[in-house]
């Protein structure tokens, strides 16, 4: 990125009350300062514009960024609630299923605890599917 520099090139007369003896003067005096002090807004406006232009699209990819992040975050830990309330419902589902006994039941709670693959892969089955993908988490991972 480039640095920019703005150069002020007007010069003004100083911001002080100019002390007269006549009204006249005083009154082209102040018209004076009234012109200087219109040129030197006019000039932090120009030079503020500027400014918002060179970094103004900066700011907004970085918003953009921030936003980005924040809602990909959201989604892990969207993820991240789901697995562990799969993982809560483990033992309800799996002691209840029939043809397992408590000790393979344990086991296979303990396996698909361990691997969020092989838990999701269990959660998406239908009901009548569990027992045959439990006895194949038992007989072995190879299996699978």
């Amino acid at each position: 990125m480039e640095d920019v520099f703005i150069h002020n090139h007007e010069t003004t007369e100083p911001l002080s009350p100019i002390i007269s003896d006549s009204g006249a003067s005083s009154s082209t005096a102040q018209k004076k300062k009234k012109r200087a002090n219109d040129a030197n807004i006019a000039s932090i406006l120009k030079n503020f514009r500027y400014f918002v232009d060179m970094v103004g699209p900066g700011f907004k990819a970085m918003a953009e960024c921030a936003i980005r992040n924040a809602d990909a975050n959201a989604l892990k830990d969207a993820a991240r609630k789901e697995v562990q309330e799969k993982k809560k419902l483990l033992n309800q589902v799996i002691f209840n299923i029939d043809g397992l006994s408590e000790d393979e039941a344990l086991v296979v709670i303990q396996s698909l605890r361990k691997d969020e693959e092989e838990l999701n892969m269990f959660w998406d089955l239908p009901d009548d599917k569990k027992l045959r993908f439990c006895r194949l988490l038992l007989g072995g991972r190879d299996t699978i």
